[in-house]
């Protein structure tokens, strides 16, 4: 799903770079953005609120550009992109 919500914006919104981050530890998290291509970009110190209390925690955060990419294998399409170009107020060349 995330390959294709970036190739989305990449492909059909013309974004680009694609910036996301994970909590330092979540590895599933990080595997995902790894597997789609995205690299370290900082580090962030911040606090988590859980059902314990306030929690320190350290968040890595990525981001993904068209040369980093990883395709998904099989071609995606997409339909209706032009009415949410317009409801964005994005126009093509």
């Amino acid at each position: 799903m995330r390959r294709m919500a970036v190739g989305f914006a990449f492909d059909e919104l013309d974004a680009l770079a694609c910036e996301s981050a994970y909590v330092v530890g979540n590895y599933a998290s990080a595997a995902v953005s790894r597997k789609t291509g995205y690299v370290d970009n900082g580090r962030v110190r911040g606090v988590q609120h859980t059902r314990q209390g306030t929690v320190g925690m350290e968040e890595q955060r990525v981001v993904v550009t068209t040369e980093t990419y990883v395709r998904p294998g099989e071609p995606v399409t997409y339909e209706g992109t032009q009415a949410l170009r317009r409801f964005f107020g994005i126009e093509r060349d």
